[in-house]
């Protein structure tokens, strides 16, 4: 690959893809609510965000761990947010078990930077100071796929 102007590498960063989003998981009357996903997917590391919209106890379990745990839930604010970096493997089972009163829900979405993805990519240059950000020549150069298709 060239060098840029300032005879640094570019950089290629894939953005996150999302690996899947689960519906609304309600909790509702009787026994607590379970969702259970398989997916197949690069291994590496990848982030799980839920959205909690009043779930008090819950918990997340990939692959037979729990990543995010019971105690992590809050009633208030709605949405709670809770993001973790977690480890996938090529072959994953997500299980979501949610206990609290009848009407409240969460989604649960895992995305990863390791997944190719046809959306687009980005490349670029950390212009003269090489490191990220800055301005005038210092500034991040960019070039992103899904806005100029035919560049060559």
């Amino acid at each position: 690959m060239p060098l840029d102007p300032w005879g640094a590498p570019y950089f290629y960063q894939i953005p996150p893809t999302t690996l899947f989003t689960s519906p609304p998981i309600p909790r509702t009357t009787a026994k607590p609510e379970t969702y259970e996903v398989s997916f197949e997917t690069n291994p590496g590391k990848a982030m799980v965000r839920v959205e909690n919209y009043g779930v008090t106890a819950c918990d997340i379990t990939l692959n037979g761990v729990v990543v995010v745990s019971e105690y992590e839930f809050k009633k208030n604010p709605k949405p709670q947010i809770i993001e973790k970096e977690i480890t996938l493997l090529e072959g994953n089972n997500l299980v979501t078990w949610a206990r609290s009163q009848p009407g409240e829900f969460l989604i649960v979405n895992v995305s990863a930077n390791n997944v190719p993805t046809d959306k687009y990519f980005i490349l670029g240059s950390y212009g003269k100071d090489k490191e990220e950000g800055g301005k005038s020549f210092a500034a991040d150069i960019t070039w992103r796929s899904d806005k100029y298709p035919n560049f060559q």
